[in-house]
């Protein structure tokens, strides 16, 4: 082989690892790129969990303890009630008050539930289902006691049980969707 000829394959292959270097380059910056878009995309998405969940748990502790107090005041001190709301002899009865405002508690509360439902992750969105069934429990038995003359207050405290038991679900779950750091895809 003549000068040459080595002169001209080392161009060659100097050129060759040239593009190799090059197009490795490419796809290394490409995917950095790439990874370090979806841990930033994580990151805000766990900072709208975060809000998201934690405006829930305000909401449903507020509209847990309204519907507790409106059930000791209504039908512990019916009188009070009446007294303040007045009688059923102008047209208020126990029934439209009490549709009433188990209506209004959950509409305060509906955006809330919806809001994480739509941030997710799947086992979250399902959490927040128990929430409103739980909800829907305790707005049902009221309702039904409002409605008879008989005392049915122990399903009232099956339904608090409910409430606890979906409040603790729905924070198990979403505790585990904030401790899981964001990562980019194929790495967990």
């Amino acid at each position: 082989m003549s000068e040459g000829t080595g002169a001209v394959v080392a161009s060659i292959a100097a050129g060759v690892l040239a593009i190799i270097g090059t197009v490795i380059g490419i796809y290394v910056g490409r995917r950095q790129t790439t990874d370090q878009a979806q841990v930033e995309h994580g990151q805000w998405l766990r900072g709208q969990r975060l809000e998201a969940y934690t405006s829930l748990f305000t909401a449903w502790n507020t509209a847990i303890n309204d519907l507790r107090v409106f059930q000791n005041v209504t039908y512990d001190s019916a009188n009070e009630f009446f007294d303040e709301h007045g009688s059923p002899d102008d047209g208020t009865d126990i029934v439209t008050v009490t549709e009433q405002t188990t209506q209004e508690a959950w509409e305060r509360l509906r955006p809330y539930i919806e809001r994480a439902e739509l941030l997710g992750p799947g086992p979250v969105q399902m959490a927040t289902v128990g929430l409103h069934e739980a909800h829907e429990g305790l707005r049902t038995r009221l309702l039904e006691q409002a409605r008879s003359a008989e005392n049915r207050w122990v399903l009232w405290n099956e339904e608090l049980r409910k409430v606890a038991v979906a409040r603790s679900k729905f924070h198990a779950e979403a505790s585990k969707v904030l401790q899981t750091p964001p990562a980019p895809k194929g790495v967990r």
